[in-house]
């Protein structure tokens, strides 16, 4: 591997080259578009702008695209416009909005069988069974591969070469997530056969590293071993540091089935050290959560934690740079949307100057032209007036639409923090279990202890398990008013008699957690949360009728709103 210092320099020139070049590229084009009207050659250049822009503005990216859709669309340009569409199904995938991708992905191959280009035609396709994939419509995905291989096999070798291994790899990973390992390894080592060049050693070494995971599943660990240690070697080759750090905690998982403890622990903080080099907080993320995992399956509880937290402090980070980029992206959404409107306002204005000259012209005509221009003019008007009509009642179809778009973004914001929410209620709770189990192995010692040493185990345990319920309560009470923030306002309101304790069970029930899960989390008995429940169902006045206690809750901050 190569030196830090020398890997710096070569990162800064890397950077300084590709940077100029880029800007002088996307300079030279836009220049030229601002010098082309000729409509073919107008969409060419707003395709290639649009690739340029997609790695690093994918609005403009998108404005481009949209642009020479709307070119092509008029001057009916079958083959571009298909291009442009497989552009605008990447950039909306990139952006995570899988269905617009699905349909543009379906508008670019109607446009390649067209004009029968069956080698654009299955990119796009390809592309379309990642997206079914991920949606785990698994059954879609394995018919449209299946579809995507046959016809490239119709095509000439060189494209069978550089599609056939891309298919199969991503076949393969689809019969992974099936369960069907042999299948995925007959794909895998299809695809390290076929990929003989330069340029396919990122796809070979994607190949060997699932491989490896199929072999580590059935405990052949040698060849797990010995195709991994291939795949890293490609990975160094490569500079694809990322990619060695998925080997090492590759390599550590088969030690640990291997029961080789330090040596996994070795490779696990040897991917620590790398992720940190890299900045890659999600490579972090899954490192410490593999590191807690593999402590707390050792038996090494205080280890287990201490990765543990760590893991959480990676995953609130993510959590909130996801966040904070998502409200970026929707204040920016609604700014365009903002701007479209205002344009819409203009063009309104503009249209209405253009009637009043319009009607002026006509009325002189009128007169010139006496009795028989007047009734014309009546018919004219009356046919502007209804066309007015109609523009109003699309901006007021266009902006209902708008308003229930903004209401699916803020419904998916709510649900996002719920999620969010929850998961931060089972990481409580798994918390809470490991401290539980913890408590019982000190107690489980006590037989074998002094009275003196009774005491302090008993000490220790009583004020652990003691501070940790104020902790959990604590985190899950500011996790709680994040998502339903008026909740304890509405419920003291309706119901000021309710103690703290009766408070908080309202939200555990509120959170819809089990009797069980109260208890885990409260320390309490089972039988005393069932007592609770009933006390504090009759202080709701609800004791007598059929109504459980989440339509209740959920009854009070509708009726509240």
């Amino acid at each position: 591997m190569k030196s830090l210092t020398t890997n710096f320099y070569t990162f800064f020139l890397i950077v300084f080259t590709s940077t100029s070049i880029f800007a002088s590229t996307i300079d030279s084009l836009q220049e030229k578009l601002s010098d082309t009207f000729e409509p073919h050659q107008r969409g060419e250049l707003m395709l290639q702008l649009g690739k340029k822009f997609i790695a690093v503005d994918m609005d403009r990216a998108m404005d481009y695209t949209s642009d020479g859709i709307m070119l092509y669309e008029e001057n009916k340009n079958d083959q571009l416009l298909g291009e442009l569409y497989n552009l605008k199904g990447n950039i909306y995938l990139y952006k995570g909005q899988s269905y617009k991708a699905r349909e543009a992905y379906f508008n670019a191959i109607q446009q390649f069988r067209k004009i029968k280009n069956k080698e654009l035609e299955v990119r796009s396709q390809t592309n379309l069974c990642q997206i079914y994939q991920q949606e785990k419509n698994y059954s879609k995905a394995l018919a449209e591969y299946e579809k995507a291989i046959a016809t490239v096999k119709e095509l000439s070798e060189d494209i069978q070469n550089e599609l056939l291994p891309h298919l199969y790899l991503n076949k393969g990973t689809l019969y992974d997530e099936l369960n069907e390992p042999e299948k995925a390894i007959h794909l895998f080592n299809q695809v390290i056969r076929m990929c003989k060049n330069e340029s396919q050693l990122i796809m070979k070494s994607k190949a060997l590293h699932n491989l490896s995971n199929q072999y580590a599943n059935q405990k052949r660990f040698e060849d797990a071993l010995e195709v991994l240690k291939a795949s890293y070697e490609i990975k160094q080759k490569l500079n694809d540091e990322r990619g060695e750090i998925n080997s090492l905690v590759a390599f550590a998982h088969i030690a640990s089935q291997q029961g080789q403890l330090k040596k996994a622990e070795k490779f696990y903080l040897k991917a620590i050290e790398q992720a940190d080099e890299v900045n890659s907080p999600v490579d972090l993320k899954n490192v410490y959560y593999g590191l807690s995992t593999f402590f707390e399956a050792n038996g090494h509880t205080q280890k287990a934690f201490q990765y543990f937290k760590e893991y959480k402090k990676a995953s609130d980070e993510l959590l909130q740079q996801r966040y904070s980029k998502g409200i970026a992206d929707l204040e920016q959404n609604q700014i365009k949307a903002l701007e479209k409107i205002q344009l819409l306002h203009e063009k309104e204005e503009q249209q209405t100057i253009i009637i009043i000259l319009t009607c002026l012209f006509i009325g002189i005509i009128a007169i010139i032209l006496m009795v028989l221009r007047v009734q014309r003019l009546k018919m004219i008007n009356a046919k502007q007036n209804e066309e007015k009509a109609n523009i109003a009642r699309e901006l007021e179809t266009v902006e209902h639409q708008y308003t229930q778009e903004q209401n699916k973004v803020l419904q998916s914001q709510v649900e996002f923090k719920d999620k969010e929410l929850t998961t931060n209620i089972m990481h409580l709770m798994q918390q809470n279990e490991l401290i539980n189990k913890v408590s019982e192995e000190l107690l489980s010692i006590d037989s074998e202890l002094d009275s003196n040493n009774k005491k302090k185990i008993r000490s220790i345990v009583y004020n652990l398990q003691n501070a940790n319920q104020g902790e959990v309560w604590k985190e899950l009470e500011y996790r709680f008013e994040q998502v339903h923030s008026d909740f304890f306002d509405k419920l003291h309101q309706k119901f000021p008699s309710l103690s703290p304790n009766e408070k908080k069970l309202c939200a555990f029930l509120k959170l819809n957690l089990s009797t069980k899960d109260i208890s885990n989390i409260t320390h309490q008995s089972v039988k005393s949360i069932q007592v609770a429940r009933y006390r504090l169902r009759r202080k709701l006045e609800i004791n007598n009728t059929d109504v459980d206690f989440q339509t209740f809750f959920d009854n009070i901050s509708y009726n509240e709103k």
